[in-house]
Formats: structure tokens, sequence, C-alpha cells
């Protein structure tokens, strides 16, 4: 028996409304596998010489940003941070990053603490209460699961299936717009948690009109998705 047809191609929209309908769930997974592995490796021991090569680092970085403008820290954090994700794309070699990344992450929180002489604990604690943190992490775990997904069509292309290459291609670019949307919306959090320190919580306000759009188009995908398998379009 041959194999079974790969379905008909989508458009841009098809492939956005078919990432956030079925793979969100996956990403959602993922998120909370990245925060535990940053809970349990910032709060462990450094391994000998770390200490103070991130100590030092997060030293720098605190220089680096008090001697910015607010838009400069905004475009510099999204640059890094966007740098990163579309390291984490690709293929196979972005899902050892997306974990090198998550390790240097913890790591260079942990030096944050040694810096400031309070626990490692507190200083994860003092992260997870900010909201950019909560926009900014599942961008990661956006590009880990589509390298995954990136991965696989790839070697079925290598075994005849092009178009399965091709549609994966789209969900690419869906892919990456959402990451630089939550990337965008997480930088301006950031930024403003830096610019006002003592006000930090409000921006869960802000950050909480966002979720909920968020949570509306997640519901409106599914919904497209739904629609679209029953035409037989999915």
């Amino acid at each position: 028996m041959g194999a079974s047809p790969e379905p008909p191609a989508k458009g841009e929209s098809g492939a956005f409304e078919e990432f956030v309908a079925r793979r969100l769930p996956l990403v959602a997974l993922v998120f909370l596998a990245e925060v535990v592995a940053l809970t349990v490796i910032s709060t462990s021991a450094f391994f000998p010489g770390e200490s103070g090569t991130y100590g030092q680092q997060a030293h720098n970085l605190s220089d680096m940003f008090s001697n910015m403008t607010a838009s400069q820290q905004v475009a510099t954090i999204f640059t890094q941070n966007f740098t990163v994700s579309m390291a984490e794309l690709i293929p196979g070699i972005g899902i050892a990053f997306f974990g090198y990344s998550i390790y240097v992450t913890a790591r260079s929180l942990e030096g944050i603490a040694a810096t400031q002489g309070i626990p490692s604990t507190l200083a994860l604690v003092t992260l997870l209460l900010v909201p950019s943190t909560w926009a900014e992490l599942p961008a990661y775990s956006i590009a880990g699961v589509e390298n995954a997904f990136l991965v696989y069509a790839i070697y079925r292309a290598a075994k005849g299936a092009k178009e399965r290459l091709a549609r994966e291609v789209r969900s690419l670019v869906a892919a990456v717009v959402l990451i630089a949307v939550e990337l965008a919306v997480a930088d301006l959090l950031e930024v403003g948690e830096i610019q006002f320190r003592d006000y930090s919580l409000v921006l869960w306000v802000p950050f909480v009109v966002i979720a909920y759009l968020a949570v509306r188009l997640y519901r409106r995908a599914r919904l497209g998705a739904a629609t679209s398998a029953g035409t037989g379009l999915a």
C-alpha cells in the first residue's frame, strides 16, 4: 500500500490558525518544562568556575542597561531575545541551543542573585512575579516545538513527502510571527519593569488584557481550524 496523500496546502492564515489551534497546547507543556528546568538549575550549586563568570556577566549587563534610554533598552533586549529564538529554530541544532539557552538563563539568574547578595530562590520568585517572564519564556517554547516539527517535516520530505515540508514552512512563518509579537510585548513589559521598578506589579494589568485577547485568538483559531477540517481543507 502506498503512502497516504498529503492534505492540500493551506494559505498563510490557515497555517497560522493550525499552529495556534493544534500546537499551542504542546507549547504550553514545553513552557511548563522550561519553568521546571529554570527552577532546578537556578537553585543548584554552580560548577567550578561558573560563579565568577555568570556573576561578572550579570554585573556587566546591569552596567550596560543603566546607561541606556528606555528605547535603547527595548531595541537591545528585543534584538538579543529574537536572535536567540531564531537560533532555536535552526533544524536539529536549535533543539540543543534551546536547552543551552535555558541553562544559561538559569545560571545568569543565579549570578544576579550572587551579585545582589540574595538567595537564588528569591531571585527566581522575583522573576516569576513579573509579567514579562510569562510573555517571554513561551516564545522560546514556540521555537522549540516548531523546531521539532520542522525536523520531522525534513525527514518526511527525504522520504518523498515534499508537500509536508512545504506546509511546515508556512507553519514556520506563523511561528516566527508569534515569536516576534510575544517578544515585543515581553520586552516592553520588561523595560517598564526596569523603569518603574517600584510599581512593576502594576504591569500585570496590561498583561492580563493581552492574555485575554490571546485566549480569544486561540479559541477563534480552534474554530477556524475545525471549520477547515470539516470542509476537507485541514
